[in-house]
């Protein structure tokens, strides 16, 4: 089950005591991304948007993908996350922080894709013990040839 705290969330040490033994958490499924269709109970979201129009250079989608990697996208009112920024973002484990009507939850979750290729940045993160929901999201950022930069959530 998830840890919660009422009104407040947890100080700089206990976060880090937590990030540290988020090593050894293991993912809360058991599904392969395969498996998990409607027919077997999972439920599929999809969020897309135009966040830019770059026509010349890639200084848009180099900062939209420092932003991805740094987990800026997310609204820090809503949810935050916490890692170690020194380390490689594949393997990453992180704590989401989420807040919802004065309630906050430390929900654990770990990076285990990353695609990195042309006009195609982003992660998939998978829910580890203790998170809320269960199962993995993908964060990608795609440039078309026409220069539009979108955000896309799955």
């Amino acid at each position: 089950m998830a840890e919660w705290r009422l009104l407040r969330g947890w100080h700089a040490d206990a976060l880090q005591a937590r990030l540290q033994r988020l090593a050894e958490a293991g993912l809360n499924f058991e599904a392969s991304e395969a498996q998990m269709t409607g027919q077997n109970g999972w439920h599929h979201y999809h969020s897309e948007a135009v966040i830019a129009r770059e026509t010349e250079g890639d200084s848009c989608f180099a900062r939209a993908r420092t932003a991805l990697a740094s987990y800026q996208f997310s609204d820090p009112a809503i949810v935050v996350a916490h890692f170690d920024p020194e380390g490689p973002l594949l393997t990453r484990r992180i704590l989401l922080e989420s807040k919802v009507l004065g309630l906050r939850y430390l929900c654990p979750a770990t990076v285990d894709a990353v695609r990195d290729e042309p006009g195609v940045h982003g992660f998939r993160y998978a829910t580890l013990d203790g998170h809320i929901e269960r199962g993995v999201e993908w964060f990608l950022l795609t440039k078309d040839v026409r220069g539009d930069i979108r955000f896309r959530i799955e």
